[in-house]
């Protein structure tokens, strides 16, 4: 999980850099499932999420992610936690 507090607006040229998302954060589904579109075509399992300040992302444990270099001169400033459920009968409908 991510808590973003600041991240680079504009992107700084770099000679040899073009294409570049500094901070971007990227997802990849290891299941073997999610390497089909549903019409048998192969498929990395991978997107790419935008992110702002004042964001929060949460995603499954399982899911593999990555975050991009920064490679702006705006620092990129964001917490990372874990966040871990534990289920209580409270929680349960009477019955």
């Amino acid at each position: 999980m991510h808590f973003y507090v600041a991240v680079p607006g504009e992107v700084d040229p770099l000679a040899g850099r073009s294409g570049r998302t500094p901070g971007a954060i990227s997802f990849f589904d290891p299941r073997p499932q999610s390497q089909h579109d549903g019409d048998s075509t192969p498929s990395t399992g991978r997107s790419r999420a935008s992110r702002a300040a004042g964001m929060i992302l949460l995603w499954p444990a399982f899911l593999h992610h990555l975050v991009h270099s920064n490679l702006s001169q705006t620092p990129r400033v964001s917490i990372s936690f874990n966040v871990v459920l534990k289920q209580s009968n409270a929680h349960l409908p009477r019955q």
